[in-house]
């Protein structure tokens, strides 16, 4: 699952109170060195066959044994109105008899397992059960008339059809009862040909083998997609989900989803990878890989549907909607040629003077369905009355950092950075899963673009400091020297750089943002390992320089936009009467030599702990540092600044002032006035606050608690401890309003 966080970019994250993250990863002063930061994502349960079968409408339960997981909820919303709908699925009451007539065509008789959330991985695995079999069997035990194709025409693949129609339905072409109605004809007609010579004489298909036109997936290749208007393509997926569309019902309606397609649970996907390879089966599931006689035999033993289900509908569209994109973002992400279409004409716009805009990270927790919740709450943030005054001039959006994908097939977190060990133990880029986040991202990026928005590409906004669920050994990277550091740059992240830099082109990104080789800032992986923080001082500087070199070189080959890099260096040494100073061996002046001439933009992470007189040296100093910097190497800048209230107590160093809460007025008071004084002024606004909770409160999912913190770092993506104080935040509010620069 992809665990994304960030201390947002454009707020002034002193409001926040508690550190969030710095982007890319905040940084935090300890005694041992930070881990970057994070947004939680979605336990996913396990998923079931989509495959909608229709009944007769006598065939009725008695109201007192009615079952919501036995009724498709869209086609209820339809048949009853949403007022009667919802009482009815989400609040528990009995249906009428009446209701359940009209309901009677919203029946699903292949019901979704329960998904229950959950923090933890199972430790009961998922087994195909018996129904699942004997409706395998069902497949080939049904009768069938020798001459049924003749009789209506049908030159499909009957495998194809059950999946897209139900095996209930295709039996009735076999069995001569009745043939395919109009609808039914329009969503098996990208079905993979098995008689080319039903097909209309007009058709291209019908004088190549098997109707394959050459292309590599017979899927693509017959559907003649590249002619369908867009509103076509919305259309004939429309039929799509009306007739093969499922509820994976779990009792948590964060957690419900609407899929298409065949969803594989994990054990099935287990064994599916020991048959034939994760990279084969992904390609199946991408359209991208014609299933051989063999693969077939060795698949068909692993799942509940036949081997070629696998590939989701949605392969078979050339351009689809974004809205329906969106709504199957979680377990689908286009190719970028089926994104292709909507690239086309986007901007990239000048950079403000002043950029101004209530960035909105992962707003809703961890639940499912994110993707179509995101859209109208950036346009309410950017419309809303609440924050014309701000006079707004960028796109709040960080998409990457809440969008899916949050999981893998088996369920487990993200991995963050994306990097997997090979057979010789060198780590590598995970390309497959980085593609997907990158794509599933750009969903949201081209929406924003399409409103004429400037936009920031957040595609380093993740860490594993919290993981829902996984083997926690696994997110660990392990960096034993210098030189292990060299070859993680050079097979993680440079690969991971460009991928970025070329998506962050596409979509004609304003900004996108550098980091170090965890995702965090440049200086941070030096407090962290080791290996790093016992390299002489000069030597730390000299590898972090060489990385950022790299990396900047790298993304300017393929993305023309504004180079942003992310540092939190730390310039104190250890002081006596500080008690807080100097905690970490990497920390000291030495990180003032760090170069970021090659950039365009750098933003300096800092936090207030320990006590107030603690806070002024150490701000102080790391001011007169950063005003260096930026002279020196010519770049625009932000301060990312927060205050700790729980450092400022003895419980965190021994000496510090438990003082915070009779002060806090004082303390930010003070660190406002330390942004006036800057002499020269920084791109970024602060204080614009983030939007109400009360906005998105209706649709939170779960979030981490103290009972999960053998997980991670649980307080960072919990919301209830995210939320501002009232009075600082008047504060930053008032100071935002008066420091707005027109260009």
């Amino acid at each position: 699952m992809k665990i994304k966080a960030i201390r947002l970019f454009l707020l002034p994250i002193a409001l926040t109170l508690l550190v969030v993250t710095g982007c890319g990863g905040g940084s935090k002063i300890a005694d041992t060195p930070p881990i970057p930061p994070t947004t939680p994502l979605i336990t996913a349960p396990t998923p079931a066959v989509a495959e909608t079968q229709y009944v007769d409408s006598a065939d009725l339960p008695a109201p007192n044994m009615f079952n919501p997981d036995a009724y498709e909820l869209s086609c209820g919303d339809r048949v009853l109105g949403m007022a009667a709908s919802d009482s009815i699925f989400h609040q528990g009451r009995t249906p009428s008899t009446d209701e359940l007539m009209k309901l009677a065509e919203c029946r699903n008789y292949t019901l979704a397992p329960s998904r229950k959330p959950q923090s933890q991985p199972s430790n009961q695995s998922t087994t195909v059960d018996d129904s699942d079999k004997s409706k395998r069997q069902n497949r080939d035990d049904r009768s069938e008339l020798g001459n049924w194709r003749e009789m209506y025409h049908i030159p499909y693949s009957t495998s194809c059809m059950d999946d897209r129609l139900g095996i209930d339905i295709v039996s009735k072409f076999q069995n001569g009862e009745r043939g395919p109605t109009e609808a039914e004809f329009e969503i098996i007609e990208s079905c993979d040909i098995e008689r080319a010579d039903l097909l209309p004489d007009d058709d291209s298909r019908r004088d190549t083998p098997n109707g394959d036109d050459g292309k590599n997936d017979s899927r693509i290749g017959s559907s003649d997609r590249g002619e369908d208007s867009i509103e076509e393509v919305r259309e004939r997926i429309e039929h799509m989900k009306a007739v093969s569309g499922t509820w994976i019902r779990t009792g948590d309606r964060t957690n419900d989803q609407f899929v298409l397609g065949y969803i594989p649970n994990p054990e099935e996907w287990r064994c599916g990878v020991a048959a034939v390879g994760a990279d084969i089966l992904r390609a199946i599931k991408a359209g991208k890989h014609t299933i051989t006689d063999e693969e077939n035999q060795k698949l068909a033993l692993c799942f509940r549907a036949p081997p070629e289900s696998l590939t989701h509908p949605l392969t078979q569209f050339n351009c689809i909607p974004l809205d329906i994109l969106l709504e199957f973002v979680d377990y689908y992400r286009p190719s970028w040629e089926q994104l292709e279409c909507h690239l086309e004409g986007l901007e990239r716009y000048g950079m403000p003077k002043q950029i101004r805009s209530s960035g909105v990270g992962d707003a809703f927790g961890i639940r499912n369905m994110k993707g179509p919740l995101y859209p109208p709450l950036w346009d309410k943030v950017m419309n809303s009355p609440d924050f014309a005054e701000f006079k707004l001039n960028w796109s709040p959006a960080t998409v990457n950092m809440g969008m899916p994908p949050s999981y893998d097939e088996e369920y487990n977190s993200m991995k963050c950075p994306q990097a997997i060990l090979d057979s010789t133990g060198k780590y590598k880029l995970g390309e497959y899963w980085l593609s997907e986040e990158i794509r599933g991202a750009a969903i949201g990026y081209i929406i924003e673009k399409k409103k004429g928005l400037r936009i920031y590409a957040d595609l380093d906004m993740c860490t594993n400091a919290y993981i829902v669920q996984g083997n926690l050994e696994d997110y660990k990277i392990h960096i034993n020297s210098a030189q292990d550091f060299k070859d993680f740059a050079l097979n993680v992240a440079i690969p991971a750089y460009a991928m970025k830099a070329k998506a962050a082109e596409k979509v004609k990104a304003e900004l996108i943002q550098l980091n170090s080789f965890g995702n965090a800032e440049q200086e941070v992986p030096f407090g962290f390992h080791p290996a790093l923080y016992n390299l002489p001082p000069t030597e730390q500087v000299e590898l972090a320089q060489w990385y950022l070199d790299l990396i900047i070189a790298e993304v300017r080959k393929y993305y023309n936009g504004t180079v942003w890099v992310a540092s939190a260096g730390r310039y104190d040494t250890r002081h006596p009467d500080f008690p807080a100073s100097g905690l970490n061996p990497s920390f000291g002046p030495h990180w003032k030599t760090l170069s970021f001439a090659a950039a365009d933009h750098v933003s300096f992470t800092i936090d207030g702990v320990c006590s107030f007189v603690h806070m002024k040296r150490f701000f102080n100093d790391q001011f007169k540092g950063y005003m260096e910097i930026v002279k020196r190497d010519n770049v625009t800048y932000h301060i990312m600044g927060s205050v700790i209230p729980n450092k400022f107590s003895p419980t965190f160093i021994k000496g510090c002032v438990d003082e915070y809460a009779e002060r806090k007025i004082e303390i930010h008071t003070w660190l406002l006035s330390k942004y006036d004084a800057l002499p020269i002024e920084p791109l970024f606004l602060y204080g614009i606050p983030s939007h109400p909770r009360s906005w998105v409160k209706d649709e939170e999912g779960w979030y981490p608690t103290a009972e999960n913190a053998d997980r991670g770092d649980w307080k960072l993506f919990n919301i209830d401890a995210q939320q501002p104080d009232p009075e600082i935040q008047e504060l930053y509010t008032n100071y935002a309003l008066s420091h707005i620069i027109e260009d």
